[in-house]
């Protein structure tokens, strides 16, 4: 998280094109260190300091680098869990048959834990752009993916397409993570993929959800979670040395900031990529109960949403938009 004139903001620089876009972002050089990690950091939060937090998002966001403004400091306590009725899982989903074409945590996880319930995972990656989790956490990687059987077919080409579209012909349930305007490209939108194939679930796991004006915006779990509000405040006078030894996030390495000799609340992120689990978990969840209904269609799951509903201590969004 980077410091703003008025506020927080969430930044993920996740790959190499967006540590080497910090400089476009600031429109000016890096400082010393090129276009190592650090330099990018200290660039940035150099950068963001005086401006308004809302105006470091938007610009960073034209960057199609991840961002989210960073709640301010609210109620401490939160309504507990709400019970609703829900599918029964006793009911495995034997014979059930799921692609899954996402990346990452959230997609890989709903498909594993639909695994766990009995069901048929086929994997079907993108062959040019290889899941990262594989190379920064194998053992995440292999445990998300025990159950996956993988297939080849790569949708950017014509031929790849048509191998997709039998898959998803023998398919019960597709899961994509890719973003709206990705799938319009390919002619793998909602609209299209539940046409051609009536009998299908189709699940969309995007960071702010298929429809309005945030549909296309990149983001991942750790500045999802921090949009919707799972963000841990202390005081800048209970941040130690030792904190800012061990800790890597911009706000610890200042631990003496102040405001007219006031300590400033300072935002932590709760645990590692929160919004990852919370949506893979839900995802899974909704499936079930679509499955158990006989629903098919498009299924829209918004990362922000399903993390917001977590932190109210409900079961989920509402989902009155799932179309049959």
């Amino acid at each position: 998280m980077i410091g703003a004139a008025d506020g927080w903001v969430a930044v993920h620089l996740a790959r190499p094109v967006d540590v080497a876009s910090v400089s476009a972002v600031i429109s000016g050089e890096v400082e010393a260190g090129g276009e190592s990690l650090a330099a990018a950091w200290a660039s940035l939060e150099r950068w963001a300091g005086p401006r308004p937090a809302r105006e470091v998002v938007a610009r960073i966001r034209l960057l199609d680098i991840p961002a989210s403004m960073v709640p301010p400091p609210g109620p401490t306590s939160l309504p507990g869990p709400r019970r609703t009725s829900g599918p029964d899982l006793s009911a495995r989903l034997t014979g059930v048959r799921v692609v899954d074409t996402t990346a990452l945590w959230a997609g890989p996880l709903a498909a594993r834990l639909l695994g766990d319930l009995g069901a048929e995972v086929r994997a079907n990656p993108s062959p040019d752009r290889a899941d990262p989790t594989a190379e920064h956490d194998p053992k995440l990687f292999d445990c998300l993916h025990q159950h996956h059987r993988e297939t080849a077919a790569d949708p950017a080409t014509v031929e790849g397409r048509r191998i997709l579209h039998q898959e998803l012909e023998k398919a019960d349930v597709v899961l994509f993570s890719a973003r709206p305007r990705a799938l319009d490209r390919l002619g793998l939108a909602p609209a299209s993929v539940t046409t051609t194939h009536p009998h299908l679930l189709m699940v969309t796991v995007t960071a702010y959800g298929w429809s309005g004006p945030e549909r296309d915006l990149a983001g991942l779990g750790d500045d999802v979670a921090a949009a919707a509000g799972a963000v841990d405040y202390v005081t800048s006078e209970d941040v130690t040395s030792e904190d800012v030894a061990s800790e890597g996030d911009a706000q610890q390495r200042h631990p003496d900031a102040a405001v007219d000799g006031r300590p400033l609340w300072l935002p932590h992120f709760v645990g590692d990529a929160l919004a990852d689990p919370v949506t893979g978990s839900y995802a899974a969840l909704e499936i079930a109960r679509a499955r158990h209904h006989g629903t098919v269609g498009h299924l829209d799951i918004s990362m922000y949403q399903a993390t917001r509903a977590a932190l109210a201590g409900e079961a989920g969004p509402d989902r009155s938009d799932v179309a049959a």
